[in-house]
Parts: C-alpha cells; structure tokens; sequence
C-alpha cells in the first residue's frame, strides 16, 4: 500500500498552456506588439514631414490636428471591434456572428463623419467645441471628408489583428505596419504636389496608409482563421444584446479618454507660467512615451490571450512586474544621469527653459509604469471576462482624479508648473488603478469564457 502510494503518479497541469508557458513565449508575443505601436510615432512624423511641405504648411498640420481628433473622436468606436473579438470571438462561429453587429457600428459611425465632413453639424463641432480659428475651417472639412472610410478601415485592421493575436502570430502585425510605412513614404512623395488642402493630403496618406496595413492583415488573418475553433466550449453562439453590453462600455471609455489631455492643459493653463508648463510637459510626455508605451499599450491582449488557469495568471503578472520595475527604473536612471536631458536637448532640440522645467515631470512620469502595468493586467482580466462595465468606470475615476489633482495644484501650488501635470496623469492612473483592483478582487483566477 506504502509502495502504491510512493509510485502515485503527480497531478498533471490544469492545462497544457499553463504548463508550456514560458518567457520566451510571452515575448515572441508581446515584443511584436510592442513594436507595431511606436512603427505607429515614426508613421506620423512621415505624414507630418510631407504636410510640412505643402503650400501654408503651419495651417495644413493644425487643420490636419483638429481634423483627425475629430474624425478619433468618431472612429475610435470601430477600434473596440478588435477586443470583443479577442474575447468573445474565440471560435469561428462566434466571431463570424459577431461581424454584423460591427457592421452596424461602422454604418453609424460613418453617418456622423458624413454630417461633420458635409454639414454645419461639423462646422459647430470644430468651431464651437475645438474652438478652431476660422481660417483652418476649409482644411479641416476637406481632413475629415478624406478619413469617411475610416471606421470601415479600423474594423478590418481590427478583426484581421484579432485573428493574428489570437494563434500568436503578432509578428504579422508588425510587418504590416512596417508594409504601411512604406506606402506611406511612397505616398508622401506622390501626393505632396496635388492640388488639395495640406490637411487632406495629410489625412490621404493617413486613411491609405492604414488601408495597405488593414488589407495586409485581411491576407494574413485569412491563413490562419481556419485554424481558430470551429465553436466554443459550450456550443453557444453570442448573441447581439451580449456583444452591445461588451463594447458600450468601451466606446463609452474611448470617449472619456479623448478628454484627458485637455484636462491637464486646463490645469497647467492655470498656473504661475501657463505657456512654459504646457510645453514642458508635452515634451516630457512625448519623451517618456517612448518607454511608456512598452507598458501602456498592448499588455492587456497579452493576459487576455494567454490566462487560462491560476498558473499561467501567476506567470503573467511576474512578467508585469519585472518589465514595469525595469522600465521604472530605466526612466528614473535616464533622467538622474542626465541622459534624460541631453535627448531632450541634442534629439528633440528643446529649448534649455523647456528642458529644465520637464527634468522633475519625467521623474514623477517614471512612476507611471508601475501603475500603468498593473492595470493592465486588471484590466485584461475584466476583458477576458466579458466585464467591461467596471472599465469605464475605471477611466471615468481616472479622469476625475486627474481633474481634481491638477486643479487642485494649480490653485494651492500655481508655481509648481508642469509638475501639475505630471502629478495629475500619476494620480489618475492610479485611481484607475484602484478601481480595477477592486473589481477583480472578485473574480476567480481562472477565466470565466466570457459570459457576464
């Protein structure tokens, strides 16, 4: 009997995945993710150079900003397609019965793109709202007439990449956007001479550029949808009301977030020296998210890929922590050494006042990657879940924080400058934080399929 039990065989793994996951694995993931979004920095600088080069180049790349945070504004809703489809979209019957109701959502969202390109609906929008000064009022309509086919766009980038992220081949990501830049540099040089707008030109090299990606991706989703489960474990087919309670909330968050930033300038507009803080927040931002962006963006599809069981959940969140705590410290070692300043300096050619005022902002912003991670890996819990509810409440406690500190600074420290800014983004990303946390602490550590 002794002897019986000695030879027991041990417990295999709950899943296979758990037992085979690996860091190696997690980074033939996640780098390519990583690195598709910053290919998205240069893209832009791409478009940038060309409408700098167009007649009234100043007026083509302020009409071209407002135009295209117009048109996001708008279009960000086709861009949540993407995460329903990593959640709930699974399985080839479940992501098939899930394209009619995007399409409904690319259908309406056209229809308001249609009215701000062609309407006074548009005209009140970026006059009365964005407060755009009278003369870019041309460029910006022409901008937003040219991005019309943006949110069909969007959904098929969207459901192409799910496909990719969900067998794991996000390096397909990355060379569409390294096939998109391409174009876009091809583009550049074609299309500076039309005779259009500057900011059409602009949101024409946008709108192509991520046509090239999107179909690049269709080609590539289209080997490998086969592959994905012909149904879900339970047989059960989502139906439109669930899809809707998933991506409301989501849309409703994309919103709320386009609100962030004009809520820090608002802060900083209201201190000592309003001009300055502005400027050297924007430059630190800029700066740090080149890092930051490894933490921000992206991780959250990792955990709603990869969790499958206590094990692989473990996994993930010690993969988090050490890449926050090393990008953390990185940042903080950059700006202590003086490495910090001499990029701001030589690199982006910041003015010395400039550069001062943002060594203390990139200091405070070196904190954000730990917050940043953290939930993250809440957050993509919530997704895999099907429980996006808390979410946007998650954000909307974001920005009310992020109100109230910078505010708050800028009336009891108006000398603290940008600092009111930086210390504004860390408290709202905590917030959120605080918020996701509490509602996965409810949650099992094993996902629950999806269902709500």
């Amino acid at each position: 009997m002794a002897d019986t039990a000695l030879r027991r065989p041990r417990p295999a793994p709950a899943t296979r995945v758990a037992a085979g996951l690996s860091t190696p694995e997690i980074l033939r993931f996640f780098v390519p993710l990583s690195a598709t979004i910053m290919f998205y920095a240069v893209v832009f600088n791409v478009m940038n150079s060309a409408m700098a080069r167009t007649a009234e180049a100043a007026a083509a790349l302020a009409a071209f900003s407002v135009g295209k945070s117009i048109t996001d504004i708008f279009a960000v809703a086709a861009v949540n397609g993407r995460q329903w489809l990593l959640s709930g979209g699974r399985d080839r019957r479940s992501y098939l019965a899930s394209l009619p109701v995007l399409a409904q959502i690319v259908g309406l969202i056209t229809i308001l793109m249609f009215l701000a390109g062609w309407t006074r609906f548009g005209y009140w929008i970026y006059s009365g709202v964005f407060n755009a000064p009278a003369h870019l009022a041309s460029g910006i309509q022409a901008a937003i007439r040219v991005c019309l086919p943006l949110p069909l766009v969007y959904m098929l980038r969207g459901a192409s990449q799910s496909v990719l992220m969900l067998r794991r081949q996000t390096h397909y990501m990355t060379i569409g956007v390294v096939v998109r830049l391409g174009w876009v540099l091809a583009a550049a040089v074609m299309f500076r001479n039309l005779p259009w707008h500057g900011a059409a030109i602009g949101a024409l090299i946008w709108v192509s550029g991520l046509g090239v990606e999107a179909v690049f991706g269709f080609f590539m989703a289209r080997r490998l949808f086969g592959h994905l489960p012909d149904q879900s474990d339970d047989g059960k087919v989502p139906g439109a009301d669930r899809i809707w309670r998933f991506l409301l909330p989501l849309i409703a968050t994309s919103l709320l977030w386009s609100l962030g930033r004009p809520i820090l300038n608002l802060g900083m507009a209201r201190s000592a020296t309003p001009e300055l803080s502005i400027a050297a927040y924007q430059v630190a931002w800029n700066a740090a998210w080149l890092l930051i962006a490894y933490v921000q963006t992206g991780f959250r599809q990792v955990i709603v890929v990869f969790w499958q069981d206590q094990a692989s959940l473990r996994i993930l969140g010690r993969f988090a922590t050490r890449l926050a705590v090393g990008v953390s410290v990185l940042m903080a070692t950059l700006t202590l050494s003086g490495g910090a300043t001499w990029f701001l300096q030589n690199v982006v050619g910041a003015d010395a006042q400039v550069v001062a005022s943002s060594r203390g902002v990139l200091l405070v912003l070196s904190l954000m990657p730990l917050a940043l991670m953290a939930t993250e890996v809440r957050i993509g819990r919530l997704l895999r879940n099907g429980t996006t509810g808390p979410v946007g409440v998650a954000k909307g406690v974001n920005l009310a924080v992020m109100a109230m500190v910078s505010f708050g600074l800028a009336w009891l420290a108006p000398t603290a400058g940008a600092l009111i800014g930086g210390l504004g983004m860390l408290a709202g990303a905590c917030g959120e934080l605080a918020v996701a946390h509490l509602a996965t602490r409810q949650q099992l550590s094993v996902p629950a399929g999806g269902d709500d």
